[in-house]
């Protein structure tokens, strides 16, 4: 398959430090086979590492155009848009890819954050919640969704993510968040 080589010749030039090279393969597995979700994929994610992010988000936002039912692509064009704080735009992002993919972990999990910082409270705590029933040990989600039930000024709900697993949260996290020292004991 014609796109496939060009992926490998991708990783390749990637491995040897030759991004204009990589690039110019993604771009060819993408001319191959613009129906592929993997080609624009890779090359939105080497160009948003590369520090290329208004480039990335174009790559995302055309790969949607052939692949509107992917939600990785959804996703990853909604991280650029939250980067360049676009707030609504991001959030219209993650929720296509949870409603394409509703067990998109880090897809819920932004959409909770961002939902959160636009002020938009119980959507944010019932996708806190979502996540936390499909990875109910992650102490970083246990931790943003005590806060945001303190947000909404809901201490004793917040109280009772005193769980196991938010104890276990990087105490760093903790040291610029006074506020929460108490939620997840000394």
């Amino acid at each position: 398959f014609p796109a496939d080589i060009h992926q490998l010749r991708a990783r390749e030039a990637l491995q040897a430090g030759e991004l204009p090279r990589a690039v110019a393969e993604l771009e060819a597995a993408i001319d191959v086979a613009p129906d592929q979700v993997r080609a624009p994929l890779n090359l939105g994610l080497v160009l948003a590492e590369a520090g290329r992010l208004e480039e990335a988000g174009q790559v995302f936002e055309r790969g949607l155009g052939n692949r509107p039912d992917s939600a990785d692509l959804h996703y990853n064009a909604a991280l650029v848009r939250a980067y360049r704080a676009d707030a609504e735009g991001a959030i219209d992002g993650f929720e296509r890819a949870v409603e394409i993919r509703p067990d998109h972990v880090p897809a819920r999990e932004n959409l909770a954050g961002l939902l959160a910082s636009v002020g938009r409270f119980e959507e944010s705590v019932a996708h806190y919640r979502a996540a936390l029933q499909l990875s109910p040990e992650d102490a970083d989600t246990h931790f943003l969704l005590a806060r945001t039930l303190l947000g909404l000024g809901d201490h004793e709900g917040a109280l009772h993510r005193r769980r196991p697993q938010v104890a276990q949260t990087d105490a760093r996290a903790l040291g610029d968040r006074p506020d929460l020292v108490g939620l997840v004991g000394p």
